[in-house]
């Protein structure tokens, strides 16, 4: 039975990944984010991997830089927390990584691209072992 130090360290990990999403759709650097906030781009990576807890009064202010609500950090994160593997699937974030370091014409076009190959795929059989 997981224990109340283990849900918490689940809860910081589905934040940070929740805060790295919002950065990455935002096109802001870690160092950006950083230095915003006056600490440096390492700690920023400790809580974007939950090895560091954000205070709340650091998580409205990032929310703010990023131009995302708060709440919108903190929402679903205990039913999210079972479902983190998912949420932290490695091509996933690579993905998102990749996509927010393309111009915008381009992103568009790769977005429409992967919309495309979803409707397609969508309705095939074994679509989700692909």
């Amino acid at each position: 039975m997981p224990t109340l130090k283990d849900k918490t360290k689940e809860l910081d990990v589905v934040i940070g990944f929740r805060v790295k999403q919002s950065r990455l759709r935002s096109g802001v650097s870690q160092e950006a984010l950083g230095e915003h906030l006056g600490i440096t781009f390492q700690q920023i990576q400790k809580y974007e991997n939950g090895k560091n807890r954000i205070a709340c009064s650091t998580l409205v202010m990032i929310a703010d830089f990023l131009k995302v609500s708060a709440l919108f950090l903190l929402r679903g994160t205990e039913k999210d927390a079972g479902a983190l593997p998912q949420a932290r699937d490695t091509a996933s974030v690579e993905a998102v990584d990749l996509l927010s370091q393309l111009p915008p014409h381009s992103k568009a076009a790769a977005i429409n691209t992967i919309r495309a190959l979803h409707e397609a795929t969508a309705g095939a059989p074994n679509a989700e072992a692909a």
